[in-house]
């Protein structure tokens, strides 16, 4: 999934969260958002651009790895800011990335192949289908089922080209819609993003900067 998504997808939970808490989303949560939801890719990726790793979807996708580390973080910041808020936004806004990533996963392939193609969300144990599916098969049912997905996804799902438009349109629609929640809310964040602005572009000994101190 594309980063403009991602960010969308965790300021939508974000604003829903604090709304229904009866408060409003704040700079500080804002920007909590864009470090969880962009954490995953900023460690992944250049560990495989850097050849460490044959894959981009690991430790930081990793429910066993990343998960802790993005608490702890999240832990460590909310005790300096005391703002529950902003550690609900990093968090969540993490959790839902690897979410959004095995979105299309589940249209496609067997029941084994999508728990194979899933388990990057628990990197670095690796998720045999076979057995899974094994295990899945307690009741005849149940067995009967996972045995029609394929078929049934097929008849029924979009796949290929038509997969890919369909979730490069759910894309759009969902940062299209983040974007008017957010003006919405007041546009938190870009107040720092402004005060960011003028400390790099102002001199150090220009008397604007000491009041963005």
């Amino acid at each position: 999934m594309l980063p403009p998504a991602h960010l969308a997808i965790g300021y939508l939970a974000y604003s829903s969260y604090t709304r229904v808490r009866g408060r409003t989303p704040t700079s500080l949560g804002a920007l909590f958002v864009v470090v969880g939801a962009m954490f995953p890719d900023i460690i992944d990726k250049p560990l495989q651009w850097s050849g460490l790793l044959i894959d981009g979807r690991t430790a930081g996708h990793s429910l066993l790895i990343g998960g802790p580390i993005v608490f702890l973080v999240g832990l460590w910041l909310y005790r300096r800011t005391g703002d529950g808020d902003a550690l609900v936004a990093l968090c969540a806004s993490w959790l839902l990335h690897p979410i959004a990533d095995g979105i299309n996963y589940p249209f496609q392939g067997t029941v084994g192949t999508d728990f194979e193609e899933l388990s990057f969300v628990v990197w670095p144990v690796e998720i045999s289908g076979p057995a899974v599916v094994e295990l899945l098969s307690f009741n005849q049912t149940v067995a009967t089922l996972m045995a029609q997905k394929p078929e049934w996804a097929a008849t029924n799902l979009p796949s290929g080209p038509d997969l890919r438009s369909a979730l490069l349109l759910f894309q759009l629609c969902v940062t299209g819609v983040a974007a008017v929640v957010w003006i919405w809310d007041g546009g938190p964040g870009l107040s720092l993003v402004r005060t960011a602005t003028v400390v790099l572009t102002t001199p150090r000994n220009d008397p604007e900067l000491s009041t963005c101190r």
